[in-house]
């Protein structure tokens, strides 16, 4: 997923990432019955997961002291709340 540099910091990412989740929890989900949706943005923009309000979470790191990028959402809870 990415965002033309002209449409930057206009909410399209985010909109990008909830249809994203959208269509996962409608169709994919229904089908195939996956537990959890990771996402592992580029280092600069980590914010995109945690400010669309879908209740993403860090991801621990796989080893201590390293930085994790990576994020995860449950599906099973994003469904049930």
């Amino acid at each position: 997923m990415a965002v033309i540099k002209q449409y930057e910091r206009k909410g399209l990412g985010t909109k990008i990432l909830k249809w994203a989740v959208g269509l996962i929890t409608d169709v994919v989900w229904k089908a195939v019955c996956c537990r959890y949706i990771t996402v592992d943005p580029k280092a600069e923009s980590p914010a995109l997961c945690m400010k669309s309000g879908l209740g993403f979470r860090q991801m621990e790191a796989s080893k201590p002291g390293k930085i994790e990028t990576r994020y995860y959402i449950n599906i099973h809870k994003l469904l049930n709340e």
